[in-house]
């Protein structure tokens, strides 16, 4: 994952550039002298779903990087199943496992 983030850095500013937002910090953010010069953030909504991620590396990469779009789908969607497990621990620990599933219904990560 590590290797795939330095590609993702090195990819040219006009490319980045491109992943826009009108949400705040849900698309690139470039460096800024209130954070650090050396600050850059990339806003991938929904990375659980495949297509998402694929049409974020469309667009940094013109081949889209299979096997970025591979890597972070697969992080992603275990990031969201160990949330929900995290959630539903929570949820039995007050008695309410059995209300998990109906609010589990509106789920959604951020993105």
């Amino acid at each position: 994952m590590f290797g795939l983030v330095k590609e993702l850095v090195q990819v040219p500013l006009e490319r980045k550039q491109k992943n826009a937002s009108p949400l705040p910090y849900h698309g690139w953010v470039g460096p800024c002298s209130q954070v650090s010069l050396l600050y850059e953030g990339f806003g991938l909504g929904d990375a659980s779903n495949y297509d998402s991620v694929k049409r974020f590396a469309q667009l940094m990469w013109p081949d889209g990087h299979p096997r970025f779009c591979d890597t972070v789908h697969t992080l992603a969607t275990q990031m969201e199943e160990l949330n929900k497990l995290i959630w539903l621990m929570i949820f039995e620990s007050y008695g309410l496992g059995e209300t998990f599933e109906s609010l589990m219904i509106n789920y959604k990560t951020l993105g």
